[in-house]
């Protein structure tokens, strides 16, 4: 009985040998299958074959997929960050260089394309060789014209319109006063010396019939579409006759108040 107890114990410690063995031999033959994996995904990025999340067999096209509730080892989580950065980088050069430099841009929604000019934003600076931001040209001053009825002197600007289907956007603030009893005044703007062809004349009117001498500060906007490319004069005119009303003595502009006349290219 002796040696038939030593016979099993030396079979059961050869067993576990065995089992051991074989354990051994399940984890290194993952860890090489990893390694290849890793070395395969390695020599496609080195190549510079990007591709590879879009034709991995990830939902989000990353190169490696997660299941809910599954483990996420950090060389996964690190390689699928690498993918992402090198796909930046694609976009807009290489990750912490604030400056980004277009060439060619041409934004062609409403509202976004104007002129040709160098755009400067709050982080970094966009360089453009196209039509990205808007274009003003302007007038201010001080200063009174009497006129009562023909072109303001100094009321005037000149601006670049770079394309026929643009409209050109008008902020005139001034001051203006009409004096005389049952009288009005016209202010006008003026498209290279012509009225407004669509949507038709832009002026406003003022009228009086307490022949009090009001000097009162106002705004008008209008926007007017139809004149051709290239230079446009504008400028402004009063006229103290209206139909129906007596003619006026008409002001423009009070001592040191400031008047302003803008002109923008818009769609």
């Amino acid at each position: 009985m002796p040696n038939e107890a030593d016979d099993l114990f030396r079979k059961l410690d050869d067993l576990t040998s065995q089992v051991a063995g074989l354990q051994r031999e399940v984890r290194a033959s993952r860890r090489t299958r990893r390694a290849a994996l890793w070395s395969a995904a390695a020599l496609v990025t080195l190549a510079g074959l990007s591709s590879l999340a879009a034709n991995g067999a990830c939902p989000n096209g990353m190169p490696v997929c997660f299941v809910a509730d599954g483990p996420a080892r950090a060389d996964d989580v690190n390689f699928n960050f690498a993918q992402l950065k090198e796909w930046l980088e694609a976009k807009v050069g290489a990750v912490g260089t604030l400056g980004i430099t277009a060439t060619s841009v041409s934004a062609t929604t409403v509202n976004t394309t104007n002129t040709n000019v160098t755009g400067v934003l709050a982080v970094g600076r966009v360089t453009s060789t196209g039509p990205v931001i808007r274009s003003i040209a302007r007038w201010q001053g001080y200063g009174n014209d009497t006129t009562d009825t023909g072109v303001l002197a100094n009321r005037a600007v000149s601006i670049t319109k770079h394309e026929a289907t643009t409209g050109l956007r008008v902020t005139w603030s001034d001051n203006f006063r009409t004096l005389g009893t049952n009288t009005g005044c016209r202010w006008e703007v003026l498209f290279n010396g012509q009225a407004c062809a669509t949507p038709g004349p832009l002026f406003f009117n003022k009228f009086d019939n307490t022949a009090a001498n009001h000097h009162e500060p106002s705004t008008f906007v209008g926007t007017c579409f139809g004149s051709t490319s290239g230079t446009v004069n504008v400028t402004t005119r009063v006229h103290n006759v209206i139909a129906g009303y007596g003619g006026s003595d008409c002001f423009t502009g009070w001592n040191d108040a400031l008047a302003s006349l803008e002109v923008e290219e818009v769609r």
